[in-house]
């Protein structure tokens, strides 16, 4: 626990935006590593992902540099998992309502987060229908291939063992 400071100099800790992130979602469970520098902060994610199972997948970390509510200045680092489509904009949300919750005060601050694909382009279809063209015409190859191999096996058993001499 700090100490009461007379001179609020707007300091927000780390505990102070974890205790407003929505941690109780079904996609998310967020954890609190308190770490003295960068290296300390890295080495314990990396240990908590050897002792944790990876389910639900860790989607990734933030480390909060700064965080001054008088000033409105919020430095934070968020280390992403790409390996889900929707980390990218999800993860790094519950981290911006958090800072905006501390910095207007309100524990009940809300946002949504809505994510629209881009539209496949014409070209990307085009070369996904070649694609799966050269598959069937490789595959039909060596099918075709292999017919000669099992006429010319009969003709190679008659030879070895010479049934017509």
């Amino acid at each position: 626990m700090n100490p009461v400071n007379p001179i609020d100099d707007g300091d927000v800790t780390g505990s102070e935006l974890y205790k407003m992130m929505p941690n109780s979602t079904e996609a998310f469970e967020v954890e609190y590593i308190e770490a003295a520098s960068y290296t300390d902060f890295y080495n314990q994610v990396y240990e908590a992902r050897n002792n944790d199972p990876l389910y639900p997948y860790r989607y990734g970390s933030y480390q909060i540099f700064s965080a001054n509510k008088n000033q409105n200045l919020y430095q934070i680092v968020n280390y992403l998992n790409v390996t889900s489509q929707d980390v990218t904009a999800m993860f790094p949300q519950y981290m911006y309502q958090a800072i905006l919750r501390v910095a207007t005060g309100d524990e009940n601050f809300n946002f949504d987060v809505t994510t629209t694909p881009y539209p496949i382009y014409q070209a990307f279809k085009d070369i996904e229908e070649a694609a799966s063209a050269y598959d069937f015409v490789f595959m039909t190859a060596i099918a075709l291939a292999l017919l000669p191999c099992v006429m010319v096996q009969f003709i190679l058993q008659e030879r070895e063992l010479q049934v017509k001499h």
